[in-house]
């Protein structure tokens, strides 16, 4: 957690230095609210991401039958990702608030390098874990409707109806369709020959 500090000398504007504590204090809080919100909502959606996503395979499309598994892999494995280096972020949060109470009188305060970087992957590795998780329904969808439609197609042709978009095609026993009687065929006559 950055909080932010200015030097508070009176500016030409006015503003006296208690001025600029009232504001950096409330610039601090609501540094504070933000950040405590984005905790919160990457854990909780990191979690209903994952349930989502299993609650999708195990209903919908048996693991068996799914395609594009590694999408869905890549989701689970960002959605853990995530969530350790949120449970991480934590700890060295808490580290480097220890560091900077030991570290007050300093003019350069410790940077927390470490925790920016785990709350970074903690945040984005929740859109990845989306987009992986859509691709995956998106093929898996897809799949589903196509294999959906052609038994459709196969059950309309065994009732003699054409599906749509499809050139109609008759056959004598496939689908139980009996074609109309031939007319007979009368052979064509020899060629009349000479005689001489």
């Amino acid at each position: 957690m950055r909080v932010l500090s200015i030097t508070l000398e009176e500016n030409v504007a006015g503003r006296t230095a208690e001025d600029k504590r009232q504001e950096v204090s409330g610039l601090n809080q609501t540094h504070i609210q933000n950040e405590a919100a984005r905790d919160n909502f990457i854990g909780l959606a990191h979690t209903a991401l994952f349930a989502a996503s299993v609650a999708f395979v195990g209903d919908v499309v048996p693991l068996k039958e799914a395609v594009f598994k590694s999408a869905l892999l890549l989701s689970w494995l960002s959605s853990l990702v995530g969530l350790v280096a949120l449970t991480f972020s934590f700890d060295s949060a808490r580290r480097d608030t220890d560091a900077r109470r030991q570290a007050i009188h300093e003019d350069n305060a410790p940077e927390s390098v470490l925790t920016n970087r785990l709350n970074a992957i903690a945040l984005w590795t929740f859109p990845i874990a989306l987009i992986m998780l859509f691709f995956f329904l998106l093929a898996n969808v897809e799949n589903s409707m196509s294999g959906d439609e052609k038994r459709n197609n196969a059950q309309q042709l065994s009732k003699g109806i054409t599906p749509p978009n499809r050139v109609p095609v008759i056959t004598d026993q496939q689908y139980g369709i009996t074609p109309p009687p031939r007319a007979p065929q009368v052979p064509a006559s020899p060629p009349p020959t000479e005689k001489k």
